[in-house]
């Protein structure tokens, strides 16, 4: 297990702000350049901070921008996702939040201004992510059980919705989605307690809009279960083809295959419809067969809704998953000594999680696993809304109520 430390802990804000802020969202900016101090936002309330590392300096987490949702067409806390960008003329920073409202604002980090507004969703907005193949792909989801692709390219700025995934799929609110890193795959998972796949077109950025301005629908997502979760799936990610998720009030973080499935292989085709093998249409999969359970995460005291866990998984880096619950406390698990410890051995070597589809790792997949290292936050108990890592996986930021930012510092071992 690498050495992950506890640098500092910051209320962000005023006195007059922080005591009723819930910050929910946190993500770092994923162009700084090697050997800058990672810069990193935050949102909640109607609050979006810019921040940076600065641990040589005072104090080790440094704000530099405070924008205030001015907004009045929505009542209560307004933000809770946000995601970077870049301005494809310029190259300025982009940063991109929304909530409450169904408007997702679109916010320039060099002038400090408004730069547009993306309309089209019908209800509030869940989540936020950008494509691993282009900072000009958005998706986002929403209340009204749809996801929508967006252009943020120039020449699409009077249409900017490209592609609607809504139809046969969620029947409630949309909370989490997730790209695969190959950028052909979307996860989402909502209050229905499902979780769904879907397929989706090469998407680059710098696709000119249709000439008969019409934008694609997806109607069937191509895995779809209700089997895996009993309740409301508020976070999903991808860990290579392997997938993470939890649910409120479960007390875990699962990871998961779908059977059959493989970024290697070529996708379904977009309008391809599930096919329903099991009992009662609980799952259904394009790719043949279910599902399977290869690890649980014990992650207790996290019944609150909206809690999100964090995943530092970059080529030659050793991946960490890391969950916050309500009263202060974060664990963590080094996903590649489960692998060396629990994998077996298979040929000459051992096969790694993130792409390994037949075996399970232990030999009770369903009984969780405690964490491997622990951190308590001293003098404050607050529940944890989300986590992210630098891209370098040297910072890990998490936070939550009362305006509260945690900052850890990994620690290097063999490299890694």
């Amino acid at each position: 297990m690498v050495d992950i430390a506890l640098r500092a802990t910051e209320r962000l804000g005023t006195k007059e702000t922080n005591d009723n802020t819930k910050l929910y969202d946190v993500s770092f900016y994923p162009y700084t350049a090697p050997g800058v101090d990672p810069i990193f936002a935050v949102c909640g309330d109607r609050h979006t901070f810019v921040c940076r590392t600065a641990p040589g300096k005072e104090t080790a987490i440094e704000t530099l921008q405070w924008f205030e949702d001015e907004d009045k067409d929505h009542n209560g806390p307004s933000l809770n996702s946000l995601v970077w960008s870049r301005d494809a003329m310029t190259g300025d920073p982009l940063l991109l939040v929304a909530g409450v409202s169904p408007k997702i604002k679109v916010l320039n980090v060099k002038t400090g201004e408004l730069a547009r507004t993306l309309i089209g969703h019908g209800a509030p907005v869940n989540d936020l992510k950008i494509s691993p193949l282009s900072p000009q792909v958005l998706a986002s989801c929403s209340a009204d059980r749809s996801i929508r692709l967006w252009n943020l390219n120039p020449s699409h700025r009077d249409a900017p919705t490209t592609h609607i995934l809504a139809g046969a799929g969620h029947k409630e609110q949309i909370l989490s989605i997730s790209f695969h890193y190959t950028g052909r795959y979307l996860l989402s998972g909502g209050i229905d307690t499902m979780v769904n796949l879907w397929v989706l077109p090469s998407l680059t950025g710098n696709e000119e809009p249709p000439s008969d301005g019409k934008v694609a629908r997806t109607h069937y997502p191509h895995f779809s279960t209700l089997e895996l979760h009993h309740d409301m799936v508020d976070c999903i990610e991808w860990y290579g083809d392997l997938i993470l998720s939890r649910a409120t009030r479960e007390g875990k973080i699962i990871l998961w295959k779908i059977d059959g499935f493989s970024s290697s292989a070529d996708p379904p085709s977009l309008d391809a419809a599930p096919i329903a093998n099991y009992k009662a249409g609980y799952t259904r999969s394009c790719f043949g067969g279910k599902f399977q359970i290869l690890l649980q995460f014990s992650t207790p005291l996290t019944d609150v809704f909206y809690m999100r866990f964090g995943l530092f998984h970059q080529p030659e880096k050793r991946p960490i998953l890391v969950a916050g619950n309500e009263k202060s406390k974060f664990s963590f698990w080094d996903l590649r000594t489960l692998e060396e410890e629990h994998v077996p051995v298979v040929g000459k070597g051992k096969a790694r999680l993130a792409g390994r589809q037949d075996a399970h790792p232990t030999d009770d997949p369903f009984k969780p696993l405690p964490p491997m290292r622990e951190y308590t936050v001293p003098k404050v108990s607050f529940v944890t809304r989300q986590v992210a890592w630098s891209n370098c996986g040297e910072w890990c930021v998490a936070v939550g109520d009362w305006a509260m930012v945690c900052l850890f510092q990994r620690g290097k071992k063999g490299g890694e």
